[in-house]
């Protein structure tokens, strides 16, 4: 399991060259290896490692594009009128 920032970078199609980014990632990489090994225990090592850096690389690309503070929704009334707008 060897999914490095570059490849995050690579996949998101942007640098990443913000220290806290990089640090972010880093530690979403970490995280999603140790999440791997939790579920899987001492079956692990039988995985396919190309399968778990694919699912590691999307889980953590996908969290950095929505991060999970991110807001839903946001709403906006003046007198009579109102506009929402949702991301999904």
């Amino acid at each position: 399991m060897a999914v490095t920032v570059q490849d995050v970078a690579t996949t998101l199609r942007r640098g990443i060259t913000d220290p806290r980014e990089v640090a972010a990632i880093e530690l979403w990489l970490r995280q999603a290896v140790m999440q791997i090994r939790l579920r899987f225990g001492d079956r692990a090592a039988e995985l396919d490692i190309e399968a778990v850096d694919y699912a590691v690389l999307e889980s953590v690309a996908a969290r950095f594009r929505t991060p999970t503070d991110a807001a839903a929704s946001m709403s906006w009334q003046v007198d009579d009128a109102q506009i929402t707008k949702r991301w999904e």
